[in-house]
């Protein structure tokens, strides 16, 4: 009887292990089938951080930045290059107030919050994220240029309403400006995990950020790049140039 009783508890339990991994694994496949908002297929991501020491200031940080990402995008072996301060699935959220031209909060807590990025003219084609309404950043949209935005779906859907967003006002921070116009809207892209549904997002050209706020929050830039090379073969390219840059 006691051998009865522990081959049942044995079975008992096994049968339980069974319906969880069985869980677990119907729920992978689900993830797995979750609508990402980028193409991880043949890419590469690393980051370069720009010390104080060497890069005191803002311009200095954009003149390494400028040498990088021409000297990758000009080899032949590489499709695109695209730059960020936050990759998707990081988990990195550095979010901030805005303003949005147009939209009144009904209370406090429905401010406009939002993740910020600041991103190259090409990440969203080197990431592999669809631009949905409007167009890309471009080189022209640089230092000299207006202060262009993109933002996410789920952005326009809470803070635009059923407003078109192109051509729309928003400010980081607040009302105060500067007023940046929206020329883009991208796919929502999960940053902080699959199963997290994704928050409001900006995206701001690199060299567009404010001083201040890179030199203090933007020194790592993390790049993305893809190519059609082995994965090694690219990976020992990628780090040669970045020492011929450095």
């Amino acid at each position: 009887r006691v051998r009865a009783a522990i081959v049942i508890v044995q079975i008992a339990v096994t049968l339980c292990l069974v319906a969880g991994a069985g869980l677990v694994a119907r729920s992978l496949v689900n993830l797995q089938q979750v609508e990402k908002g980028f193409d991880p297929e043949g890419r590469l991501t690393f980051t370069v951080v720009m010390p104080p020491t060497r890069f005191p200031d803002a311009p200095a940080m954009h003149a390494f930045y400028a040498r990088l990402v021409d000297t990758l995008a000009a080899r032949p072996e590489f499709t695109s290059v695209g730059t960020t301060t936050a990759f998707p699935l990081s988990g990195q959220d550095l979010e901030n107030g805005f303003a949005v031209d147009g939209y009144a909060a009904a209370s406090r807590d429905q401010e406009p919050v939002a993740a910020l990025r600041g991103v190259s003219p090409d990440y969203t084609t080197a990431m592999g994220i669809p631009i949905r309404a409007g167009r890309a950043l471009t080189r022209a949209d640089d230092q000299r240029g207006a202060p262009v935005a993109l933002v996410n779906e789920t952005f326009v859907r809470r803070f635009f309403g059923g407003r078109n967003p192109i051509g729309g006002r928003i400010s980081v921070g607040g009302p105060e400006g500067p007023w940046r116009t929206v020329v883009g809207v991208v796919a929502d892209v999960r940053h902080r995990a699959l199963a997290t549904d994704p928050r409001p997002e900006v995206l701001l050209p690199w060299v567009q950020l404010d001083a201040g706020f890179l030199t203090a929050w933007a020194r790592g830039i993390s790049f993305v790049v893809r190519s059609d090379l082995e994965r090694t073969t690219a990976a020992s390219l990628i780090r040669s140039q970045v020492r011929q840059v450095d």
